[in-house]
């Protein structure tokens, strides 16, 4: 895991191709992109043996199975995505493919944000691979994992669980309060984009076309 994921990260301190992706990956690369996804997720073992297509890395950034967190995005509105391929790929096909994925299932993109998806290609692939990909996203369903955070937390600060570690070092009790609010305020902030994106809905915004959980990722789209 820790090869697999220093090497889809390395793209930040490797020159870019283009001048303008860097400028495109800065306007989406936020802090609230918390939501990560790499492809190939796969052993060092079997490295040899992983033939992807550029369609396949974008159908595997977008499966739940290539998810380092428990959250399921169809339970919520995506807001921004950065996907940062790297090897000797086509912009133009990129660019296509994940379209392709964003039409296919309008329904899971909030409307207010237009072009909210952004790529950007490093032709330095990773080592022991000819391509890679790796997938960063703000999605209101995270806030479901907020919120079992704040419920465990709450358990624990109430039995004074290892707060004595803590304060020892000089901090507060009213510290972690404060923080739990702060998690609580972002909680309600994730649930006023759901609610403000199921009145859009309501509205006749377009159905939902992944019926599955895989996104309907265009894996047969021609290479350019």
């Amino acid at each position: 895991m820790h090869n697999r994921c220093s090497g889809r990260s390395s793209f930040r301190t490797i020159k870019f191709k283009f001048e303008k992706i860097v400028r495109k990956y800065g306007s989406n690369a936020k802090p609230t992109l918390l939501c990560t996804r790499i492809a190939p997720l796969t052993s060092c073992e079997r490295v040899p043996y992983v033939k992807l297509s550029p369609a396949e890395l974008v159908q595997q950034i977008f499966s739940s199975k290539n998810l380092l967190a428990d959250v399921d995005l169809r339970k919520g509105k995506i807001l921004t995505v950065s996907a940062i391929f790297r090897g000797l790929l086509s912009t133009k096909e990129i660019d296509t493919l994940m379209l392709n994925i964003r039409n296919r299932n309008m329904s899971y993109f909030v409307e207010w944000i237009p072009n909210n998806i952004k790529t950007a290609i490093c032709d330095i692939p990773p080592k022991g691979l000819k391509m890679s990909a790796t997938f960063v996203g703000n999605t209101s369903g995270i806030g479901q994992l907020f919120e079992k955070c704040s419920k465990t937390f709450q358990g624990m600060f109430n039995r004074k669980a290892f707060l004595h570690w803590y304060t020892g070092e000089g901090m507060d009790e009213q510290e972690f309060v404060e923080a739990n609010n702060n998690l609580k305020d972002l909680i309600q902030e994730y649930k006023e984009v759901e609610k403000e994106s199921s009145r859009n809905d309501d509205k006749g915004s377009i159905a939902s076309l992944a019926g599955n959980d895989n996104y309907q990722a265009c894996v047969n789209c021609t290479s350019f």
